[in-house]
């Protein structure tokens, strides 16, 4: 009898280990899946002053003197798709257009004049890790940490001053954002997200800036 409870405890134990771990895999597999979502907002270059000084650098190498300026934020949106391993870990790929943002010069030598352009990051691809924990009942916050690859165009002319100015510049960035999730139920949610686009561009020829992105999400998991 002495050796029977023992056993039967050791029983009882293990039974309720197994029990917790089949829930705890029950609710990992109920957390994982796949998702695609859409998403628009605002963007804002951060530094547009390095972007405008190598123009004026630019400009300056063809004896020119100018004062340039960018406009500082633009309409934007994206299209991310991913998967959710568990509850606090996912895989995200993301298309994002940064739009793009205008450049006014004021040109006081050799000859007055005004010189205009575009400075456009465009269309990003990138990939990323999510980290996710949960707030308040359907409410969670995350973190993405990733890396982005754009292609910056920047365009200007100057008419008075026979300025044509058309380069490109390729890279493969990294990407920081967080946000917030809401679970409408379990296929809808709602993500409010900023994302930081770093070093877009090129210093000696584009341009170079930060850019950041605000995005309202509507998110569908499978």
């Amino acid at each position: 009898m002495n050796a029977t409870k023992p056993n039967l405890f050791l029983f009882s134990a293990c039974f309720a280990a197994a029990s917790l771990g089949c829930a705890a895999a029950a609710q990992a597999a109920d957390d994982s899946g796949w998702y695609l979502g859409a998403g628009i907002g605002k963007s804002k270059g951060d530094d547009m002053g390095k972007a405008a000084a190598t123009v004026d650098a630019s400009l300056a190498a063809q004896g020119i003197t100018s004062s340039t300026s960018f406009s500082g934020t633009n309409t934007a949106g994206k299209l991310f798709g991913g998967y959710q391993f568990n509850r606090v870990l996912g895989l995200e790929a993301g298309y994002s257009d940064l739009g793009r943002f205008s450049a006014n010069s004021v040109i006081t030598a050799p000859a007055p004049d005004s010189g205009s352009g575009t400075w456009k990051p465009g269309n990003v691809l990138s990939l990323a890790a999510i980290g996710s924990v949960p707030v308040w009942k359907e409410l969670s916050a995350f973190g993405k940490l990733g890396v982005a690859y754009s292609k910056v165009d920047f365009s200007y002319t100057a008419p008075v001053s026979g300025v044509a100015i058309s380069q490109s510049s390729s890279h493969t960035t990294p990407l920081l954002g967080a946000g917030l999730k809401y679970d409408i139920d379990k296929h809808v949610a709602l993500r409010g997200e900023w994302e930081r686009y770093l070093n877009l561009g090129d210093n000696s020829t584009t341009g170079r800036s930060d850019v950041n992105l605000w995005t309202v999400n509507l998110q569908y998991r499978f």
